[in-house]
């Protein structure tokens, strides 16, 4: 009846919502490593606002967190490898 369609407009407009959002991000991404590799950035982050004063632990949370997000990471910075192989040799020492 009613109710069903109203559920099934609700679970429509979140997916043609999520398509919109995703469209979206990928849209500045693009741009954002086209405009990185003009300039020669290896790295761009999102600019925090730490600055300003929390009001309370909520609104501190999402600025802790933002802050050490990645828009665009240049292939050559990845040291996961490396620091794999750091750890293997720690722990053979630790032994």
């Amino acid at each position: 009846g009613i109710k069903n369609s109203a559920e099934l407009s609700q679970s429509e407009l979140r997916r043609q919502d999520m398509r919109i959002t995703d469209a979206c991000y990928q849209d500045v991404y693009k741009a954002v490593k086209e405009v990185a590799t003009k300039k020669g950035l290896l790295l761009v982050l999102v600019k925090d606002d730490l600055h300003q004063p929390s009001r309370n632990y909520e609104d501190l949370i999402p600025k802790v967190y933002y802050r050490r997000h990645v828009i665009f990471a240049d292939a050559s910075l990845d040291i996961t490898g490396e620091v794999i192989n750091q750890l293997n040799t720690d722990y053979q020492l630790a032994k």
